[in-house]
C-alpha cells in the first residue's frame, strides 16, 4: 500500500526527527520492558525483531565478559564497492554481514545488531535495529549476518553496532563508525528496469517542419501513419522506452541568444505544467496565452494521453528534468493533499514551502501587494544566493544563475549544494526545496485523479533522467527519492547526469550518464576486444550504455560516418544488457548535432523519413537496431544485466564474445559474438564459462537461433548439438566484417 502525500508532508520541517526519536523510544521500551508496551503500538514484524533482540541479550548475559570491535560491514551483492542488489519485487531479501574481532572473552557475549532505515520510506530518519546471527568464526574474528526483506525501493543507509554488556537496559553500544567503518549506502535496483532501451526525444522538434515556425506536439507522436516520427516508429527502432527532453513550460527570456528561438528545455519555469506549445489541443483551443491555468489543464491532459498510449504499446516513459535550477520568471505550483478532494495542484500557495510563520507572512505580504509577481519575487529564499548564503537569496537581485552562475538563462534553486557539489549545506529552507522536488516527481510518476486525463490506475511516468545531478544534495537522494518511491506503486528508474561527483552519487541511481562511454567507443574503433569487455564487465561500471547525449556529438561522427560500424556499436549496447540510450535520429545515422534550443531544427534524417527519401543503408541501420532491441525486450537472457566474457581457443583480436544469462538458472545461456573488424572475416572457437557450463545439461540436446539474423526463428546449426559436446568443445563461430550473432540456445531434448 502506498504512503499518502499528507503523511510525507507531516514529516517535514523537522517532524521526521521527532517522530524517529519517538519510534525508537517505543522500541527500546518494548525491548527493556515488553509488558509496558501494548502490542498495537508497533507493527507485528517489529515486535518479532524486538523479541529476537531480547533473546540475544538474554543469551549474552549468561556468558563471560568480552572485549570486541567492529572491523567491517558489507552486503552479499557488493560489486565495485557498491551494493548491487537486484530487486524482483516486495519481499526480496538482501543479506548484510558484519565482522567483529573478539580480542578476549566469549564471542557469545557479543550482541550484534544492524541499524538501518530500510523500508522506512515515509520517514527515512527512522532507523531500526535488526538482530544478527553468527555466520562463521575465523580465529578471533566472528562474522554475523542478517537478511532483510526489501518491501519498497529507496536509497537507504546501513550501519552496525555491538554490545558486550549483556544488558538490554544498558547496552553501551559500540558503533561501526567508532572503529572507522563507514555506513553502507544501499539502493536496491529493480530488475524490470535492467532492459530499458530508451530513445531521447524532443517533442517540439520530432515532427516539426524543418526551418519553419511550426512546433510539433504530443499528438504528433501519437498519430498513426508512415513517415511520422511516432510511437510506432520509435518501437520499430527496437526501443522500449522514450526519454522526453524536459517538456515543461519554459517562458522566453529577453537575454536569450538570438539563435535559441525555441528556448532551452532545461530552463523550465513551471515544473507542474506541460508547455502548451507542445500540445496540439492547446494550439487549436483558442485559449488566450494569459489563461495559463486553462492551458495547463489542456496541455497536461494531452501529455497523459501520450503516457497512456505509450504504455499501451509497451513503452516506458522517462522524464528528463533539471531540478537543480529553473528558468527566469518562474510560476510556483505545489502539490497538496486536500482532505476533501485528495491531491491537487495549486498555484502561488507557498504554505508547504515556507519554513516558519515569519517567512510565510512575508510571502503573503508580497503576494498581496502584487499577485502577478513571479516566484523569485514572491519567495526569493527558494533560490540560491550569489553569496552562497544557506538561507537563500533575500531579493531577486541576489539570485545566481544555474550551475554556480554558468547558465545565464537559469536561476539556481536553494538546495544547499554549491561548487559542483563541493560545498553542501543542510538547513530547513534547503530541505523545503528538496521536499518540493519530491512533490514535483510524485505528480509526474503518480498523478492525482483530480488532474484531467490522468491515468485511472495512477501509473504516470516510469522514471527520471536527472539533469545536472551534481548540485543536488544528499538530502535529495537519501530522503526525497526514498519518500517518493514510498508514494508510488511502480518501481521508478533514475538516471543521473554527472561528470564531477560520480563517486559520491553513483550509489543513489540506477545508472549514470558520465564519460566512460567514450572509452567504449574508442575500444570499438580500434578493435580492442579486451578493452571493450574490460569496461562493460567491470564491477565498477555503472553508466548508461550510450552513444552520446542531447548536447553531445552524434555517434556516427565518432565512427567517421561509417554506418555499419555505428550500427554494430549501437546494437551491442542493447545486447550487452543494462540501460541503453540513443538520441532521436541516431537510429538512421543522423550526423548533425541536435540543436534542441532552435525552432525548426529537425534532424534531417527525420525529415527524409517523412518524405520517404531515406537511403537504404540508413534504413538497414534501423533494422539492425530493431533486432537487437527486440532481443533485449523479449528474450529472458537479454533482459538482465547478467553477463560474462568468453575466451577463444586461439588468438582473438577481433571477436568480442560474451555470455548472457536469464534469471532462471535452468535456462541455457545466450551467446553474443561481434566482429570488430571492418574488412576481415574472422573465426574462432569459444569455450563456455563456468556460469554457462552450469546451465547446460550434458545429456540434453540443443539448438541455436540467431536473433540478429534475417530470420531469427531459423536454426543456426545444421542439427542438434549434444550438451556434452557444448561443454567439451565450446562453440565455433565465423563472422563476416561488422557481423553480430546473438545466439539464443534452446534445449530440445
Amino acid at each position: 500500500m502506498t504512503i499518502k502525500l499528507s503523511t510525507v508532508v507531516g514529516f517535514s520541517r523537522g517532524g521526521e526527527t521527532t517522530a524517529a526519536a519517538a519510534a525508537d523510544a517505543r522500541r527500546t521500551e518494548a525491548l527493556v520492558n515488553p509488558a509496558a508496551v501494548p502490542p498495537t503500538s508497533l507493527p507485528a514484524d517489529e515486535f518479532q525483531r524486538i523479541a529476537a533482540r531480547r533473546a540475544n541479550f538474554d543469551l549474552a548475559a549468561t556468558k563471560p565478559p568480552a572485549q570486541a570491535q567492529i572491523l567491517g560491514l558489507w552486503t552479499a551483492s557488493d560489486r565495485g564497492g557498491l551494493p548491487r542488489m537486484r530487486w524482483h519485487g516486495p519481499g526480496d531479501s538482501e543479506t548484510f554481514y558484519m565482522s567483529v574481532k573478539v580480542s578476549s572473552g566469549s564471542k557469545e557475549r557479543v550482541t550484534p545488531e544492524l541499524w538501518t532505515n530500510i523500508n522506512h520510506n515515509a520517514n527515512p530518519s527512522d532507523f531500526e535495529a535488526y538482530p544478527m546471527s553468527l555466520a562463521s568464526v575465523n580465529g578471533d574474528v566472528a562474522i554475523y549476518k542478517v537478511s532483510i526483506p526489501i518491501e519498497r525501493l529507496g536509497n537507504f543507509r546501513v550501519t552496525g553496532r555491538i554490545s558486550t554488556s549483556g544488558r538490554a537496559d544498558r547496552p553501551q553500544w559500540q558503533w561501526a563508525k567508532d572503529g572507522g567503518v563507514s555506513d553502507v549506502r544501499f539502493r536496491p535496483h529493480a530488475v524490470e528496469n535492467e532492459n530499458i532501451a530508451e530513445q531521447v526525444v524532443h517533442v517540439g522538434l520530432a515532427n516539426a517542419d524543418s526551418g519553419a515556425a511550426t512546433i510539433s506536439t504530443f499528438r504528433d507522436l501519437m498519430d498513426e501513419g508512415p513517415g511520422k516520427y511516432n510511437l510506432d516508429a520509435i518501437k520499430a527502432a527496437g526501443k522500449n522506452a522514450i526519454r522526453l527532453q524536459p517538456p515543461f513550460v519554459a517562458k522566453k527570456w529577453d537575454g536569450l541568444d538570438p539563435h535559441d528561438t525555441l528556448g532551452s528545455p532545461y530552463a523550465a519555469t513551471d515544473f507542474f505544467s506541460i508547455d502548451p506549445r507542445y500540445s496540439r489541443d492547446c494550439q487549436r483551443s483558442g485559449v488566450p496565452s494569459w489563461d495559463t491555468d486553462k492551458l495547463r489543464e489542456i496541455a497536461n491532459a494531452e501529455f497523459w494521453d501520450f503516457v497512456k498510449a505509450a504504455h499501451a504499446k509497451g513503452l516506458k516513459v522517462i522524464l528528463d528534468i533539471a531540478l537543480n535550477h529553473t528558468g527566469h520568471d518562474t510560476t510556483i505550483r505545489d502539490l497538496f493533499d486536500d482532505p476533501v478532494v485528495g491531491e491537487k495542484v495549486v498555484r502561488d500557495n507557498f504554505d508547504q514551502l515556507t519554513v516558519n510563520p515569519e517567512q510565510q507572512a512575508a510571502v503573503a505580504r508580497r503576494l498581496l501587494a502584487n499577485p502577478a509577481d513571479v516566484g523569485e519575487d514572491l519567495f526569493p529564499e527558494m533560490f540560491a544566493a550569489k553569496s552562497h548564503d544557506p538561507a537563500g537569496a533575500h531579493a531577486p537581485s541576489e539570485t545566481i544563475g544555474g550551475g554556480n552562475g554558468e547558465w545565464a538563462d537559469t536561476k539556481q534553486l536553494n538546495t544547499g549544494a554549491f561548487n559542483w557539489g563541493g560545498q553542501i549545506f543542510d538547513t530547513p529552507i534547503n530541505r523545503s526545496v528538496t521536499d518540493w522536488h519530491t512533490r514535483i516527481l510524485k505528480y509526474w510518476s503518480s498523478p492525482p485523479p483530480t488532474e484531467k486525463g490522468a491515468p485511472a490506475d495512477g501509473h504516470g511516468v516510469d522514471g527520471f533522467r536527472l539533469d545536472h545531478s551534481t548540485n543536488l544534495p544528499p538530502e535529495f537522494w537519501e530522503r526525497s527519492l526514498t519518500q517518493l518511491q514510498g508514494m508510488v506503486d511502480h518501481p521508478l528508474a533514475f538516471i543521473q547526469e554527472d561528470f564531477n561527483q560520480q563517486e559520491r552519487l553513483r550509489v543513489f541511481g540506477d545508472a549514470m550518464e558520465s564519460g566512460w562511454y567514450k572509452d567504449l567507443i574508442q575500444a570499438f574503433k580500434t578493435s580492442n576486444v579486451e578493452g571493450a569487455l574490460g569496461i562493460v564487465t567491470n564491477d565498477y561500471f555503472f553508466e548508461t550504455l550510450r552513444g552520446g547525449n542531447h548536447d553531445e556529438e552524434r555517434i556516427v561522427k565518432s565512427f567517421d560516418g561509417d554506418l555499419m560500424a555505428t550500427g554494430r556499436y549501437l546494437a551491442m549496447l542493447d545486447l550487452f544488457g543494462g540501460i541503453s540510450t540513443t538520441v532521436m535520429g541516431d537510429e538512421f545515422g543522423e550526423g548533425r548535432k541536435l540543436e534542441f534550443k532552435k525552432q525548426g531544427a529537425v534532424p534531417p534524417v527525420l525529415e527524409a523519413l517523412e518524405k520517404g527519401t531515406l537511403p537504404e543503408a540508413n534504413l538497414e541501420l534501423r533494422e539492425a537496431l530493431r533486432r537487437a532491441g527486440v532481443a533485449k525486450t523479449n528474450d529472458p537472457s537479454f533482459k538482465t544485466v547478467l553477463r560474462s566474457p568468453l575466451r577463444g581457443d586461439g588468438p582473438n583480436r577481433n571477436i568480442l564474445a560474451l555470455a548472457r544469462f536469464a534469471d532462471d538458472a535452468k535456462r541455457p545461456p545466450a551467446l553474443v559474438f561481434a566482429n570488430l573488424a571492418n574488412q576481415d572475416t574472422v573465426k574462432n572457437n569459444f569455450r563456455l564459462d563456468d556460469q554457462g557450463r552450469a546451465r547446460i545439461d550434458p545429456d540434453g540436446w540443443y539448438v541455436a537461433k540467431d536473433l540478429m539474423a534475417d530470420d531469427p526463428t531459423a536454426n543456426v546449426w545444421s542439427g542438434r548439438l549434444k550438451g556434452s559436446d557444448l561443454l567439451e568443445k565450446g562453440v565455433y563461430v565465423e563472422l563476416r566484417p561488422y557481423q553480430i550473432q546473438a545466439l539464443s540456445l534452446e534445449k530440445v531434448g
